[in-house]
């Protein structure tokens, strides 16, 4: 049996032995072959065996030097926006669409759903601050004279209307999110907050003008990137609470930068600076 070189096919013969069990060979044949062979393998395995000690070395200098580092972390700064919280149940469906933005984006917004106690937390809902959107709200949503009554058949989830909004004193878009016997629960896509009210409440969109009825919704859904990866750290309420200051009603402005935009339209969202 001969050896094979690196890399080239290996064939392999069955010899003639005797009785003995001993390999028999013909007058061009040596048994020094064999035994060159034999050595050649035995050496190649201890340097596989070297380079796997190697190896396994390399990985625990590794492990050791992480495990020695101390981890430092600043929740003032923009990373707090990345850091894993609670998990939480976000209870969201987009009835309407709401005005676009792009992954990487960012935008200077406004709480827009005067939720101040933060009831629906992760999920907050913001108005971009640029001027021709503000212009368009302020000239064109914001000044509705419905004068039909809402009908019967509209009374049902997702009918786009106008409501009377007790927390503004206004009224607004609204989008029927809910129907039951204590009353009806609608969602106003220029501000994002939700209220229950009453069937005369209602008003029909349907005699009002095109941007009225198709112009995108103003209040843009959102989570900050830390609840959304909240699966692999349970962060204290300090924290939650420091967050939640950040994107505070209270303030007049702050920055965000949009990460990605989910199926239903909710934004993953990173703070940046108010």
């Amino acid at each position: 049996m001969h050896c094979a070189h690196q890399n080239s096919e290996i064939f392999y013969i069955r010899r003639l032995r005797n009785k003995e069990g001993e390999l028999l060979y013909t007058s061009d044949e040596s048994s020094v072959d064999e035994t060159q062979c034999v050595e050649a393998q035995c050496h190649n395995r201890k340097e596989d065996d070297d380079s796997a000690a190697e190896k396994v070395n390399f990985f625990e200098i590794v492990e050791t030097n992480l495990l020695e580092k101390d981890l430092f972390l600043d929740i003032d700064g923009p990373v707090a926006a990345s850091i894993p919280l609670k998990q939480y149940d976000v209870k969201y469906k987009a009835f309407f669409e709401h005005v676009k933005v792009k992954v990487g984006e960012e935008l200077l917004v406004k709480r827009s759903d005067d939720d101040r106690d933060n009831l629906k937390w992760p999920l907050f809902f913001v108005q971009i601050q640029r001027d021709d959107l503000l212009d368009l709200l302020e000239e064109q949503l914001d000044s509705l004279e419905p004068t039909d009554s809402i009908s019967e058949s509209e009374l049902q989830v997702g009918t786009l209307c106008v409501s009377y909004c007790r927390a503004f004193d206004s009224l607004f878009r609204a989008v029927i999110t809910n129907v039951c016997d204590t009353g009806i629960e609608v969602h106003y896509i220029d501000y994002g907050n939700y209220e229950m009210v009453k069937s005369n409440d209602l008003k029909s969109i349907n005699n009002l003008s095109d941007i009225s009825r198709t112009h995108p919704g103003m209040a843009i859904p959102c989570i900050l990137y830390n609840a959304q990866n909240s699966d692999t750290l349970a962060v204290d309420d300090d924290l939650v609470a420091n967050l939640k200051k950040k994107v505070s009603c209270e303030h007049q402005s702050f920055l965000l930068r949009v990460i990605k935009e989910d199926g239903n339209g909710i934004c993953t969202v990173e703070y940046i600076s108010s």
